[in-house]
């Protein structure tokens, strides 16, 4: 073989070796291999063959879950609160609204039932007619371009699964949950809509996983440092209850490094505590994070700071979002933490949630330094051999 020949099939295989080197830009989680099986938080299994055309969102939670995962051109229904909720976010859903492109006159609760099922068959029909199908004289219909995500109490979510799966139009994907308990749990939630609706799993789940890391690492580096105390505090029925296990802000306490003083198995999710007994037990030195609710109440304020008795004890007032189904309680997660250790660590816990590169990231960046590594050797070796 001529060194021409030889010159030209070495530098084939250089170009190989690089290529090769990187990794296909796509995601583990993607739909590589169809159909795809998720469960929904009430332990339903769902087998898609494909990725629905449209969506439903009951709940205000999952209506800004589907926004930031960029689902709102796609969105169909949506229940009345999310319509109703001043929040930026919802700005381009109240939009869409007004020109009649999203329905949103019911809710997940009883009285609001039967709107929702109106707005999902009307829009239902609406979307057939624009494909040239008219309804009219249907019997049956297997609805599988169209997935339904609700939350709500269980007797109203069973109530308006068991009807919009077993009408004439019956539904055949719908994602229910009637609590969302912790953190991990919102995370599998997001992620579970994303693969339904999007394919691939939105690196919105990535960072809602490595805002928690990241803070344990700063954290765990200093390790003679005292973890911060702190409690979730709301009102209803008449009185200050406090978050426990089970409880989603209680469960963000805690992914934001903190140590929760009020979990207790043996109460409820939320239960009416000795808040005074609380402080003069643990101290001055926790924080006290409030839900929007009471802290918007001028009256229930007043009584969480005659129960707190005068003492100087930091209060911070929960974004209502924060504490709800969405990916915002990244942000909420973050915002405790900083409220937490930002007297610790005031150049790290300050600002906006920190954008943190991905493992995936990171393997990229590693297999193209070995293959361009791996090309360098080759080129090495092929320039000793024409010197010889």
């Amino acid at each position: 073989m001529s060194k021409t020949k030889v010159s030209a099939f070495v530098a084939v295989l250089i170009a190989i070796m690089v290529i090769s080197s990187i990794p296909p830009l796509v995601s583990d989680d993607s739909w590589a291999s169809q159909p795809i099986v998720v469960t929904d938080g009430v332990g339903r299994e769902h087998t898609f063959d494909h990725i629905p055309d449209r969506i439903v969102t009951i709940g205000t939670g999952l209506t800004a879950t589907a926004i930031e995962l960029d689902l709102l051109d796609r969105m169909i229904v949506c229940d009345r609160y999310a319509a109703l909720d001043n929040h930026s976010l919802f700005n381009g859903l109240r939009s869409k609204i007004g020109s009649d492109q999203i329905m949103a006159n019911g809710s997940g609760y009883s009285t609001g039932l039967g709107s929702v099922k109106n707005d999902i068959w009307t829009m239902t029909e609406k979307i057939y007619r624009e494909k040239g199908i008219d309804l009219e004289g249907v019997d049956h219909l297997d609805v599988k371009d169209i997935a339904i995500f609700m939350t709500g109490v269980p007797s109203s979510i069973n109530e308006l699964y068991d009807d919009l799966s077993d009408a004439r139009l019956s539904y055949k994907h719908i994602l229910c949950w009637d609590t969302i308990d912790s953190y991990d749990d919102l995370i599998d939630m997001v992620r579970t809509m994303s693969l339904v609706m999007k394919g691939v799993v939105d690196p919105h789940v990535d960072e809602m996983e490595s805002i928690v890391d990241y803070i344990e690492t700063i954290l765990s580096g200093n390790p003679g440092m005292k973890r911060r105390e702190a409690f979730y505090v709301t009102y209803s029925g008449g009185e200050l209850k406090v978050g426990n296990m089970g409880s989603l802000a209680n469960s963000m306490i805690e992914a934001a490094g903190g140590i929760s003083i009020t979990n207790d198995a043996s109460m409820s999710k939320t239960y009416a505590a000795n808040i005074p007994r609380l402080i003069e037990g643990h101290g001055t030195d926790m924080v006290i994070f409030v839900d929007d609710v009471l802290a918007s109440n001028e009256s229930s304020m007043d009584t969480l700071k005659k129960a707190l008795g005068g003492q100087d004890v930091k209060l911070v007032r929960l974004d209502p979002l924060w504490n709800n189904y969405c990916i915002e309680s990244m942000n909420g997660v973050w915002a405790m933490a900083c409220a937490m250790y930002s007297d610790v660590y005031p150049d790290v816990f300050v600002g906006d949630v920190p954008v943190i590169s991905n493992d995936y990231d990171d393997d990229i960046v590693l297999y193209t330094v070995a293959g361009l590594l791996g090309a360098a050797m080759i080129s090495v070796l092929a320039f000793l051999y024409f010197r010889t």
